[in-house]
C-alpha cells in the first residue's frame, strides 16, 4: 500500500512520551509543523482565488511573513526539546541515519533562528509600529497606490497595503536582496529541516504508539 492510516486516542499516545517537556514540545512541533505546511503551500500556490481578492503577490507575502512567524515557534520548540533531559533517551533510540536527519533539521534551525526572531518582532505575528513607520519613511516616491470601494457589497480593499508590508519587509535584508529571497529561501529551509525532525519523531516515537 502507498498509503497507511492508523488511529489512536490522542491522549494515549502521548501518555506514552516520556516527560511533560517532550510531551507539550511534540505537540507543539505538530501543530507548528502542519502550519508550515499550510503557509508555504499558500506562499507558492499558482491560484488561490479566496485569497486572492488583493492580489498574488499580497497573498503570497501574507504566507510568508505567517511562515516567518510559525519557523520561529518552530525554532523555540525544537530547541526546547533538544535541550530536554527527558529527551535524551530518545535520541538514543534513533536510528543513526534518523539521529543524522535530527542534528542537522537542529542545526538548521539554530543558524536561522536569530534572524527569523528580528523579522518576526517586525512582521511575523503582528505588524509593529517600527515595520510601519519605517515602510513610510522608505517607500518609493513614485510608487502607486489603488483603493477599492465596493458599494453594493460595502466591502473595502486596500491595495496599497501591499506595498507598505512589503517595504517593511526589507527591513532586516541584507541591500542587496531586493525580491526577498532572503526571506523566501529561508521559510522553505524551515520548512525542509520541520520535516526531518518531525518524520524523526513520527518515526521513532508516535507511529507505533497509532496502533491499536
Amino acid at each position: 500500500m502507498n498509503t497507511e492510516i492508523r488511529e489512536q486516542e490522542i491522549s494515549k499516545v502521548f501518555e506514552g512520551l516520556s516527560g511533560s517537556q517532550v510531551r507539550a514540545c511534540v505537540a507543539r512541533l505538530s501543530v507548528l509543523y502542519e502550519d508550515l505546511r499550510i503557509e508555504t503551500s499558500g506562499m507558492y500556490g499558482e491560484s488561490l482565488p479566496h485569497f486572492d481578492v488583493n492580489g498574488k503577490v499580497y497573498r503570497r507575502l501574507y504566507f510568508l511573513r505567517r511562515a516567518i512567524l510559525s519557523a520561529c515557534e518552530f525554532a523555540e520548540a525544537l530547541r526546547l526539546l533538544d535541550e530536554c533531559p527527558d529527551f535524551k533517551s530518545v535520541k538514543a533510540r534513533l536510528a543513526p541515519e534518523l539521529s543524522a536527519r535530527w542534528d542537522q533539521g537542529v542545526y538548521v534551525y539554530s543558524q536561522h533562528e536569530p534572524f527569523l526572531k528580528k523579522v518576526r518582532n517586525d512582521i511575523g505575528g503582528h505588524f509593529g509600529h517600527a515595520a510601519a513607520k519605517y515602510a513610510i519613511e522608505n517607500l518609493v516616491p513614485t510608487t502607486i497606490g489603488r483603493i477599492r470601494i465596493e458599494k453594493k457589497e460595502k466591502t473595502i480593499h486596500l491595495y496599497f497595503a501591499e506595498e507598505i508590508a512589503a517595504t517593511a519587509m526589507k527591513r532586516n535584508l541584507s541591500s542587496e536582496d531586493a525580491e526577498f529571497s532572503q526571506l523566501s529561501s529561508t521559510a522553505v529551509a524551515c520548512f525542509k529541516a520541520a520535516t526531518e525532525c518531525v518524520h524523526c519523531i513520527v518515526i521513532s516515537e508516535l507511529w507505533e504508539r497509532f496502533h491499536r
